[in-house]
């Protein structure tokens, strides 16, 4: 019986700690970019914003790597940017602004940011709850109670001993 238990333990352990880990986008430091508007239209004037440039350097941004500048802006005393640049109205689809400059520690630095011109956000509301955990403990608990089950009719089947 000791070593059943020592089964069923073991199981549930295993089973309970089984979980997937949790997705997160990378961050590499302190620098980062963002864009006023994700979903632009053609034509439209969005903000183009980033961080860990060196301070007072100029940054150019681009639409794409290697395409025509959308313009250049100089960081900021703290190596921040800002600049206000106009999405072509020959541009559609899923794109990348880029910012390109020096950073604080005198190495090149491109920071990009995703855009859809002319298309929809992406930001439908994600309903209901991550059900792997309880998935998890409900196959823990049936594996337990077969386990169980199996240990009952084995006992069972033994012949009683009368003194």
């Amino acid at each position: 019986m000791k070593q059943w238990f020592l089964v069923i333990v073991a199981a549930l352990v295993g089973l309970v700690g089984v979980q997937h880990a949790a997705a997160s986008p990378y961050s590499g430091g302190s620098s980062s970019a963002t864009v006023s508007d994700p979903t632009p239209a053609p034509g439209q004037t969005v903000t183009v914003s980033g961080a860990g440039f060196a301070p007072n350097s100029t940054v150019t941004v681009v639409l794409d790597p290697g395409a025509a500048g959308l313009g250049s802006a100089t960081a900021s005393g703290a190596g921040a940017v800002s600049a206000s640049v106009v999405i072509p109205a020959s541009a559609s689809g899923t794109r990348t602004i880029v910012l390109s400059g020096t950073a604080s520690n005198g190495s090149p630095l491109s920071l990009s940011v995703a855009v859809n011109i002319g298309g929809a956000a992406d930001d439908i509301p994600t309903t209901g709850s991550d059900v792997m955990q309880t998935v998890v403990l409900a196959v823990g608990a049936i594996a337990a109670g077969a386990l169980l089950w199996v240990a009952a009719a084995r006992r069972r089947r033994r012949p009683s001993v009368t003194v």
